[in-house]
């Protein structure tokens, strides 16, 4: 069915029906005169990097503040209202005028072709254009952090603040089987056991729902913690073995989720996962505060249990260091 949808001159647009990703898109029934520009002022490296690469893409998934693009090469591009967290893939919007129901206004709409090249994004169905003249660049490639003797407190105070202010998927079933998955891993990377680690592994990829499920983002949050912490795949081998898994990953979880893991193992972290691995290292009690509370916010759960699997990383890492 398609879904009617105010357009931003207050006229009607038809938002098509989700087509498989390559496939061919109906175009929109009521088609504007001249295109929206819209100057993001921020974006990634990667996506800079992307932009350079791709002529052609498509909208993958839609929410109300941002939406993602794929390009044939298998790139991502996830084009956001300000505020939002510097993530690896992110082309950020400051737009006057624009209001929080950021895509909706712009009657963007999974399926819909994108034409792409270095200076802009275009998509010729939702009759807007994004230029990127003047944007700033900014980096996710992170290096780890020099140890302190702040963590262990620090970690304490993390995940009080998880406790009592995290929000966790409402299913008793998942709860019931992250929990011995989370602590099965633990022991595994303790002992750097690959097979122990690869089982667990494999128990928490796709486990959960949504776009990024719950298992999926508790091992984002290790791996960052671990990463981040200066555990290094020669020293221990759950990077290696979550890699390993990782180009069968598909199979058993979201393609959005696979490609946040295959960034982390190689040091992309975002923004706000950065920031408050470095307030549970380096920081005073407020910053932890408030460097935890923000990553709570983010998604519905998703922060909750990526705030989880970064101060497992972050433990386990003071472990194995010494």
């Amino acid at each position: 069915m398609s879904v009617m949808q105010i357009s931003r001159r207050g006229a009607p647009c038809v938002r098509p029906d989700v087509r498989p990703l390559w496939g061919s898109v109906r175009k929109p029934f009521f088609a504007h005169e001249g295109a929206r520009k819209v100057r993001p002022y921020k974006m990634s490296r990667l996506a800079s990097e992307s932009l350079a690469r791709a002529s052609k893409g498509r909208v993958h998934s839609v929410f109300t503040r941002c939406f993602n693009i794929t390009t044939p090469a298998g790139d991502w591009l996830t084009v956001a209202l300000a505020p939002f967290p510097q993530t690896p893939d992110s082309i950020i919007v400051n737009a006057s005028g624009i209001g929080a129901d950021f895509s909706p206004q712009l009657c963007v709409v999974a399926g819909m072709p994108v034409e792409i090249s270095r200076e802009e994004i275009s998509i010729p169905d939702a009759d807007v254009v994004f230029a990127f003249s003047g944007a700033e660049i900014f980096d996710t490639r992170r290096e780890p952090f020099v140890r302190s003797n702040r963590a262990a407190h620090n970690l304490a105070l993390a995940e009080e603040i998880i406790q009592r202010h995290g929000r966790e998927c409402d299913f008793p079933e998942l709860q019931r089987r992250i929990t011995p998955a989370i602590a099965a891993l633990r022991e595994g990377i303790l002992r750097n056991d690959a097979a122990a680690i690869r089982a667990q592994c494999e128990a928490l990829l796709g486990l959960g729902v949504g776009l990024t499920p719950s298992g999926d983002d508790i091992l984002c949050g290790v791996t960052a913690g671990l990463f981040l912490g200066g555990v290094t795949e020669n020293e221990n081998q759950f990077v290696p073995v979550l890699r390993e898994l990782l180009p069968t990953a598909g199979e058993r979880t979201t393609d959005i989720s696979v490609r946040s893991l295959r960034l982390c193992v190689v040091g992309e972290i975002s923004g706000v996962v950065f920031d408050a691995a470095r307030a549970i290292m380096c920081g005073e009690a407020r910053e932890v505060d408030l460097a935890i509370s923000a990553l709570l916010e983010v998604g519905g759960t998703s922060g909750t249990e990526m705030a989880r699997g970064l101060c497992l990383g972050i433990q386990l890492a003071e472990e194995l260091r010494g």
